[in-house]
């Protein structure tokens, strides 16, 4: 019983400790995610800048309604818009 009990501590220890990793990590990719979504975004042009906002909100849009389906237990996600 006390192996058990010292198995599950180190299994909590060690999940623990994978979290702060991940959380690093993820703290890092999300930097690294808005650089470079500024240096894209510095190479467009005004026409192309517009565009891209609009592409954004639209696609915010459609994330922000699968996240309200998903919360409430639909197993229908909404389909993307067509143009």
């Amino acid at each position: 019983v006390m192996l058990s009990n010292l198995s599950k501590e180190k299994k909590i220890e060690k999940t623990e400790k994978i979290k702060a990793e991940m959380k690093v990590l993820k703290i890092q990719a999300d930097k690294i995610r808005k650089e470079d979504m500024k240096k894209f975004e510095s190479i467009l042009t005004d026409e192309q800048k517009v565009k891209f906002e609009e592409i954004k909100k639209e696609k915010k849009k459609e994330f922000e309604a699968r996240k309200k389906c998903h919360k409430k237990g639909f197993k229908n996600k909404p389909q993307p818009t067509q143009k």
